[in-house]
């Protein structure tokens, strides 16, 4: 069998063994780091800010991890990342950046991505794995139209409120960069679980959309049940986040007895769905044995 050997770039290994030539080239530092042509090195840049492309001046330690690795050999892969692993059930904002990330590396000889989500969660909220799957078939694909083909097939007569939301979710995404870029800057850890990136008031005008998407698809309970129950959880799934963020974060605008049916109803549909994580490391159970439901 023809076999390619991979050996892993990752934290302390990412850093190829390189220098830069007159040119302002790189270039292997002697012949004994150069790879044979069937020796690949997996480069894993969990530094990078995900929430701008690899295009962008703010990834251009990547850029030049990827061109060092290049010259050492003609073989790499890339394993990228899409979510925040510290708090799971909040966006990590690559919606549309990912896929330029993609052409990116493709441009730069990569011959295998892998983009690494929610690997240990049933299901993940907040849009978090659609896009990039079809970009990674077509990396020239274009991100509106992945968009609009999405909200069109996944919610069908939802499509508009449920786009609405979407959009809006994007614009305060870019918004919380803007504001806070020391806090909210692309890293896969950042600290979302603040009040102050979702106010009260902003996370109760997406729901309201939600209940728009679910008006939307009534007339299915109907005459298609089946397909009513399947966009139902389409839409319940989009629904956890903001629940999610108004239970934790702004809890004292609810009595105790309306707090405890928001979260018993939360659970239920966690559960329903088969989301079981809180972060990459924390399962759910512990905090709904904390709220006691």
């Amino acid at each position: 069998r023809l076999l390619n050997i991979l050996f892993f770039a990752y934290r302390t290994m990412e850093t190829p063994p390189v220098r830069k030539n007159e040119a302002g080239l790189w270039e292997p530092i002697d012949e004994t780091v150069v790879c044979d042509e069937n020796v690949g090195v997996y480069l894993a840049p969990i530094n990078a800010i995900y929430n701008q492309s690899f295009f962008h001046s703010n990834n251009s330690a990547v850029r030049d991890s990827m061109d060092g690795w290049a010259a050492c050999s003609n073989k790499l892969y890339m394993w990228l990342y899409e979510t925040n692993y510290r708090h799971y059930l909040y966006p990590l904002n690559t919606y549309d950046t990912m896929i330029e990330t993609y052409r990116f590396c493709k441009s730069h000889n990569a011959v295998y991505m892998m983009n690494e989500g929610q690997y240990n969660q049933g299901n993940v909220t907040h849009f978090g794995k659609y896009f990039n799957a079809r970009a990674e078939f077509n990396v020239n694909d274009n991100f509106a139209d992945i968009a609009d083909d999405f909200f069109a097939a996944y919610f069908r007569e939802a499509a508009t409120p449920m786009r609405e939301y979407f959009d809006l979710l994007q614009m305060h995404l870019r918004d919380l960069e803007q504001t806070y870029p020391a806090d909210v800057n692309g890293n896969i850890y950042n600290e979302m679980a603040q009040a102050r990136f979702w106010p009260y008031a902003t996370l109760n005008k997406w729901l309201g959309l939600i209940d728009e998407a679910y008006k939307a698809i009534e007339p299915y309970k109907n005459s298609d049940p089946d397909l009513y129950l399947t966009l139902r959880k389409h839409i319940d799934l989009e629904s956890i986040f903001p629940r999610f963020s108004l239970i934790r974060l702004h809890s004292g605008m609810y009595t105790k007895a309306e707090l405890q049916t928001m979260r018993k109803e939360f659970k239920a549909d966690c559960v329903a769905l088969n989301i079981r994580y809180e972060s990459e490391t924390t399962s759910l159970d512990g905090l709904f044995s904390e709220w006691g439901v």
